[in-house]
């Protein structure tokens, strides 16, 4: 049922953005902000070249399309960023997860397009319950997740690694 959904679900909207699936026209763009180590450094490694992010684009969005959007601010076509569906085989939680061009923060952006993904989960996939993660260093991204209704229920020490430094997680929920 959630592949169905997922797959009758490729575009979504808000009031100011498309959510769409990603496709190669989007490597310029997603390269601006995935190459800058500032806008990535909770995420991923930046990328070090187009050809490294068109790679990105083939192995996760090509490959993998389902859960996974591209955001377009619709004033402007601008693609600046993705929100991802993650974790949702079992049929009960979801996992999300967004990165935004920097150029773009502060907004309520991130806000937006989360609430809708959240709500989409609940409402369109059936789902108990939506989770979220971010660094105990990126208090920004904690907020947003607040914002849409989601408390935090751990906090997981050594979670990832980033330029060799072990960084905490935040681990936010919330349920339907």
């Amino acid at each position: 049922m959630i592949e169905e959904e997922l797959k009758k679900n490729k575009t979504m909207e808000t009031n100011r953005f498309l959510l769409r699936p990603v496709t190669m026209a989007d490597a310029s763009a997603m390269f601006s902000y995935t190459s800058d180590k500032e806008n990535t450094r909770w995420d991923f490694p930046a990328n070090q070249s187009i050809e490294e992010t068109k790679r990105v684009i083939e192995d996760v969005y090509l490959r993998n399309p389902l859960g996974r959007y591209g955001i377009v601010l619709k004033e402007t076509s601008e693609f600046i960023g993705t929100i991802d569906i993650m974790n949702w085989s079992d049929g009960i939680s979801a996992e999300i997860g967004y990165i935004i061009n920097k150029s773009f923060w502060g907004q309520g952006f991130a806000t937006e397009v989360s609430q809708k993904i959240v709500d989409f989960c609940f409402e369109g996939l059936g789902l108990k319950e939506v989770n979220g993660y971010c660094a105990v260093e990126n208090p920004a991204s904690a907020r947003v997740l607040g914002k849409i209704g989601m408390v935090e229920v751990e906090r997981i020490p050594n979670a990832k690694q980033f330029n060799g430094k072990w960084v905490t997680f935040q681990h936010f929920q919330i349920k339907k």
